[in-house]
């Protein structure tokens, strides 16, 4: 999605015209972070997305995020799911946290949330679930600059 804007342009010479022109004012790169629904479930407890398939983010600086519960199985009292951002594939050491989901768990409920500070990757982990079976959710929003 681009959002543009005219912008004046001159030459500066006397007489000269001006010209409008097209800038991009703020690019933004729509991201299905889970690629699909993940059913993470109670006995599977902390899982964290695979490094294969996260997502380059590196030309943002921000994400507007939304967690979307697609179901709960078995009455999950807590889930809470991060966003961890690292800058290599290579390892998981060296991954932090960019902030987290509140403990959503009624279905067909999303929240949106805006991350900041990215680095190269990102992608998420579920931190806690528990209670129930399991959560279905997916994972889609924005990478803009500013």
């Amino acid at each position: 999605m681009r959002h543009d804007r005219p912008v004046r342009r001159s030459s500066g010479a006397p007489g000269s015209r001006n010209v409008y022109t097209w800038e991009d004012k703020n690019m933004a790169t729509e991201v299905n972070l889970t690629d699909g629904s993940i059913r993470a479930t109670t006995a599977a407890g902390s899982v964290t997305q695979s490094m294969s398939q996260a997502v380059d983010v590196s030309k943002g600086d921000q994400a507007d995020m939304v967690l979307h519960v697609l179901g709960n199985e078995g009455g999950v009292t807590v889930f809470v799911v991060a966003l961890i951002t690292g800058m290599s594939m290579e390892s998981e050491d060296a991954w932090v946290e960019l902030g987290t989901f509140a403990s959503n768990v009624t279905a067909n409920l999303a929240e949106k949330k805006n991350f900041t500070g990215l680095l190269k990757y990102y992608r998420w982990k579920v931190k806690t679930i528990t209670g129930g079976t399991a959560i279905t959710f997916t994972i889609r929003g924005m990478v803009r600059t500013n």
